[in-house]
Protein backbone atom coordinates (compact mmCIF):
# COMPACT_ATOMS: atom_id res chain seq x y z
CA UNK A 1 0.00 0.00 0.00
CA UNK A 2 1.08 3.09 -1.13
CA UNK A 3 1.60 5.45 2.55
CA UNK A 4 1.91 2.18 4.39
CA UNK A 5 5.03 3.29 6.35
CA UNK A 6 2.80 6.00 8.16
CA UNK A 7 1.01 3.23 9.39
CA UNK A 8 2.24 1.38 12.69
CA UNK A 9 3.43 -2.18 12.25
CA UNK A 10 1.59 -3.66 15.65
CA UNK A 11 -1.97 -2.78 13.85
CA UNK A 12 -1.53 -5.12 10.98
CA UNK A 13 -3.02 -8.19 13.19
CA UNK A 14 -5.60 -6.07 14.27
CA UNK A 15 -6.51 -5.40 10.38
CA UNK A 16 -6.34 -9.41 9.75
CA UNK A 17 -8.59 -9.62 13.04
CA UNK A 18 -11.10 -7.62 12.23
CA UNK A 19 -11.24 -8.98 8.34
CA UNK A 20 -11.36 -12.63 9.40
CA UNK A 21 -14.97 -11.21 11.51
CA UNK A 22 -16.11 -9.61 8.23
CA UNK A 23 -19.00 -11.69 6.75
CA UNK A 24 -19.62 -12.21 2.85
CA UNK A 25 -21.57 -9.14 0.77
CA UNK A 26 -21.53 -6.56 4.36
CA UNK A 27 -21.76 -3.05 3.95
CA UNK A 28 -18.69 -1.13 5.98
CA UNK A 29 -18.14 2.13 7.23
CA UNK A 30 -14.80 2.87 7.76
CA UNK A 31 -15.22 6.31 9.61
CA UNK A 32 -11.37 7.67 9.64
CA UNK A 33 -10.12 5.07 6.99
CA UNK A 34 -6.91 6.86 6.28
CA UNK A 35 -5.04 6.02 3.52
CA UNK A 36 -7.37 2.60 3.26
CA UNK A 37 -5.20 0.40 5.25
CA UNK A 38 -8.36 -1.57 7.01
CA UNK A 39 -10.96 -1.16 4.01
CA UNK A 40 -8.43 -2.76 1.57
CA UNK A 41 -7.77 -5.71 3.78
CA UNK A 42 -10.82 -6.11 4.50
CA UNK A 43 -11.95 -6.45 0.44
CA UNK A 44 -9.04 -8.22 -0.10
CA UNK A 45 -10.31 -10.92 1.98
CA UNK A 46 -13.59 -10.87 1.83
CA UNK A 47 -16.52 -10.78 -0.93
CA UNK A 48 -18.51 -7.65 0.59
CA UNK A 49 -20.76 -5.23 -0.79
CA UNK A 50 -18.96 -1.81 -0.30
CA UNK A 51 -16.63 -0.76 1.88
CA UNK A 52 -16.56 3.55 2.71
CA UNK A 53 -12.90 5.00 3.54
CA UNK A 54 -14.17 8.19 5.31
CA UNK A 55 -11.31 10.16 6.04
CA UNK A 56 -10.85 14.22 5.88
CA UNK A 57 -7.44 14.69 5.07
CA UNK A 58 -6.97 15.02 1.70
CA UNK A 59 -3.32 13.70 1.26
CA UNK A 60 -4.85 10.10 3.13
CA UNK A 61 -7.62 11.07 0.90
CA UNK A 62 -5.55 10.98 -2.60
CA UNK A 63 -3.25 7.79 -1.28
CA UNK A 64 -6.91 5.95 -0.61
CA UNK A 65 -8.01 6.45 -4.00
CA UNK A 66 -4.26 5.53 -5.27
CA UNK A 67 -4.39 2.48 -3.21
CA UNK A 68 -7.61 1.37 -4.21
CA UNK A 69 -6.38 1.25 -7.51
CA UNK A 70 -3.48 -0.32 -7.32
CA UNK A 71 -5.32 -3.24 -5.35
CA UNK A 72 -8.00 -3.34 -8.04
CA UNK A 73 -10.76 -2.38 -5.86
CA UNK A 74 -12.75 0.08 -7.74
CA UNK A 75 -16.47 0.40 -6.84
CA UNK A 76 -15.75 -1.98 -3.53
CA UNK A 77 -13.84 0.58 -1.92
CA UNK A 78 -15.25 3.81 -2.04
CA UNK A 79 -13.01 6.87 -0.79
CA UNK A 80 -14.71 9.70 0.40
CA UNK A 81 -13.23 12.88 1.37
CA UNK A 82 -15.22 14.83 4.10
CA UNK A 83 -15.84 15.09 7.81
CA UNK A 84 -17.58 11.87 8.76
CA UNK A 85 -20.18 13.67 10.61
CA UNK A 86 -21.41 15.49 7.55
CA UNK A 87 -20.74 12.24 5.10
CA UNK A 88 -23.08 10.27 7.32
CA UNK A 89 -25.64 12.94 7.46
CA UNK A 90 -25.39 13.02 3.75
CA UNK A 91 -24.74 10.38 2.33
CA UNK A 92 -24.34 7.02 4.42
CA UNK A 93 -26.97 7.50 7.27
CA UNK A 94 -28.46 3.57 7.95
CA UNK A 95 -26.05 1.77 5.15
CA UNK A 96 -23.64 -0.36 7.60
CA UNK A 97 -23.81 -3.67 8.62
CA UNK A 98 -20.58 -2.31 10.56
CA UNK A 99 -18.37 0.21 11.66
CA UNK A 100 -15.07 0.72 12.32
CA UNK A 101 -14.04 3.81 14.35
CA UNK A 102 -9.62 3.64 14.67
CA UNK A 103 -9.14 7.01 16.20
CA UNK A 104 -9.11 6.06 19.82
CA UNK A 105 -8.45 9.71 20.91
CA UNK A 106 -11.62 10.70 19.28
CA UNK A 107 -14.27 7.78 18.98
CA UNK A 108 -16.33 8.61 21.74
CA UNK A 109 -16.73 11.81 20.10
CA UNK A 110 -17.95 10.71 17.24
CA UNK A 111 -20.06 7.64 18.72
CA UNK A 112 -23.56 8.89 17.85
CA UNK A 113 -22.49 9.25 14.41
CA UNK A 114 -21.28 5.49 13.99
CA UNK A 115 -24.59 4.42 15.64
CA UNK A 116 -26.47 6.60 12.56
CA UNK A 117 -24.42 4.68 10.05
CA UNK A 118 -25.46 1.67 11.16
CA UNK A 119 -28.41 -0.15 9.28
CA UNK A 120 -32.00 0.23 11.31
CA UNK A 121 -31.99 -3.15 12.63
CA UNK A 122 -28.16 -2.13 14.08
CA UNK A 123 -24.75 -4.20 13.37
CA UNK A 124 -21.61 -4.34 14.39
CA UNK A 125 -19.47 -1.69 15.82
CA UNK A 126 -15.60 -1.83 16.91
CA UNK A 127 -14.79 1.04 18.81
CA UNK A 128 -11.09 2.05 19.46
CA UNK A 129 -10.94 3.66 22.69
CA UNK A 130 -7.91 5.52 24.21
CA UNK A 131 -7.51 5.19 28.20
CA UNK A 132 -5.13 6.46 30.82
CA UNK A 133 -4.79 3.85 33.44
CA UNK A 134 -2.22 2.88 35.80
CA UNK A 135 -2.10 -0.61 34.49
CA UNK A 136 -3.51 -2.74 32.14
CA UNK A 137 -6.00 -4.04 34.36
CA UNK A 138 -7.50 -0.75 35.10
CA UNK A 139 -7.15 0.53 31.37
CA UNK A 140 -9.73 -2.48 30.92
CA UNK A 141 -12.28 -1.51 33.63
CA UNK A 142 -12.12 2.46 32.74
CA UNK A 143 -12.58 1.56 28.93
CA UNK A 144 -15.42 -1.37 29.95
CA UNK A 145 -17.17 2.37 31.88
CA UNK A 146 -17.06 4.42 28.68
CA UNK A 147 -18.35 1.79 26.85
CA UNK A 148 -21.20 1.26 28.87
CA UNK A 149 -22.17 4.57 28.92
CA UNK A 150 -22.40 4.90 25.03
CA UNK A 151 -24.46 1.37 25.16
CA UNK A 152 -26.68 2.98 27.27
CA UNK A 153 -27.90 4.99 23.91
CA UNK A 154 -29.55 2.03 22.37
CA UNK A 155 -32.33 -0.78 22.72
CA UNK A 156 -29.36 -3.25 23.10
CA UNK A 157 -25.79 -3.49 23.14
CA UNK A 158 -23.18 -6.39 24.59
CA UNK A 159 -19.40 -6.10 24.27
CA UNK A 160 -18.24 -9.47 22.16
CA UNK A 161 -15.03 -9.09 22.71
CA UNK A 162 -12.30 -6.98 24.39
CA UNK A 163 -8.60 -5.86 23.62
CA UNK A 164 -5.77 -4.24 24.74
CA UNK A 165 -4.29 -3.30 21.86
CA UNK A 166 -0.91 -1.18 22.72
CA UNK A 167 0.80 1.00 25.38
CA UNK A 168 1.11 4.63 23.38
CA UNK A 169 2.79 6.15 26.07
CA UNK A 170 3.20 5.76 29.94
CA UNK A 171 -0.36 4.29 31.12
CA UNK A 172 -1.92 5.12 28.08
CA UNK A 173 -3.33 2.49 26.32
CA UNK A 174 -5.53 1.68 23.04
CA UNK A 175 -7.89 -0.81 23.38
CA UNK A 176 -10.79 -2.06 21.27
CA UNK A 177 -14.00 -3.41 21.96
CA UNK A 178 -16.21 -5.51 18.89
CA UNK A 179 -19.59 -4.22 19.71
CA UNK A 180 -23.23 -5.82 18.62
CA UNK A 181 -25.38 -2.82 18.53
CA UNK A 182 -29.67 -3.10 18.27
CA UNK A 183 -30.74 0.36 17.42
Amino acid sequence: LVGSEMCIRDRSNERIRISNLVKEKETILNMFGGIGTFSIIIAKHKKVNKVYNVDLNPYCYELALENVKLNKLEGIVIPILGDVREVIEEKLKGLADRVLMPYPAEAKNFFSYALEGLKDEGGIIHYYSEVRAKDKGEALERGEKEVYELLSKVKRGEILNKKILREVGPRVYHLVFDLSIVK
